[in-house]
């Protein structure tokens, strides 16, 4: 299943704010993206008419990390796979009751075509100064992510610098990975950061990337750059 999500492990975060120029930077980078990434500071302002559009060129990743009561989630996922979303995320600590009931929404949308959920940790612009931060963080990224596997949700939100031992523990899961940079590249608000050939081989399913395609000079080139990264 995780491997119809998207067309390879490139997933293109489309943080803008103008909706014609969202659809105008899908267009270029059509031919690269394996999928693109989309959240409320966009949709919010194009509504569900853009979604449709990306997805005629790329399967569309929602990421709205939906966090509300059983009903309210299950409610908010099933539309977003009427309007043609792909992946859709929510907050991993809703609850295994929670994720359990969700992941049957997952398998009876998936009888009519690809849809995953991912569940969301700690996102990525945390940063743990201390020992006994980092500690915690990573206590609970991984019962976070025992949580979203035991319950059959498709996958996981994390920071690639936690995938490995992740996927050690479960291989099943499709990793989505974000905060990636090249070396050259500026952190912006994020902390846990990786390359995205750094990342693939930590374990990650598929890495999202965006000021650092959507802010070139060239953004088609920068996205073909990274494709040809992970094919090294």
């Amino acid at each position: 299943m995780a491997a119809n999500f998207v067309k390879n492990p490139l997933i293109v975060a489309l943080d803008l704010d103008e909706p014609a120029e969202a659809l105008a930077m899908a267009k270029q980078l059509r031919d690269s993206a394996g999928c693109f990434k989309v959240g409320p500071r966009l949709i919010l302002r194009s509504g569900p008419g853009l979604i449709q559009e990306l997805a005629q060129m790329a399967p569309v990743f929602l990421d709205f990390k939906f966090y509300d009561i059983p009903s309210t989630m299950e409610g908010a996922l099933r539309a977003a796979f009427d309007m043609g979303v792909t992946l859709a995320t929510i907050h991993a600590s809703a609850g295994e009751e929670t994720l359990k009931h969700l992941a049957g929404v997952q398998r009876e949308l998936n009888k009519k075509r690809p849809f995953g959920i991912l569940g969301v940790t700690v996102l990525t612009s945390v940063a743990a100064r201390t020992e006994a931060e980092k500690k915690s963080v990573t206590d609970r990224i991984s019962d976070l992510a025992g949580q979203v596997s035991s319950s059959g949700i498709a996958g996981l939100v994390c920071s690639a610098h936690e995938v490995a031992a992740l996927r050690a523990k479960h291989p099943n899961l499709f990793f989505v990975t974000p905060g990636i940079r090249s070396a050259q590249d500026s952190l912006d608000d994020q902390q846990r950061t990786m390359t995205a050939g750094e990342a693939i081989r930590h374990g990650s399913s598929g890495i999202v990337v965006g000021r650092p395609i959507y802010r070139s000079p060239n953004p088609a080139q920068a996205a073909r750059s990274i494709l040809s990264e992970l094919e090294r």
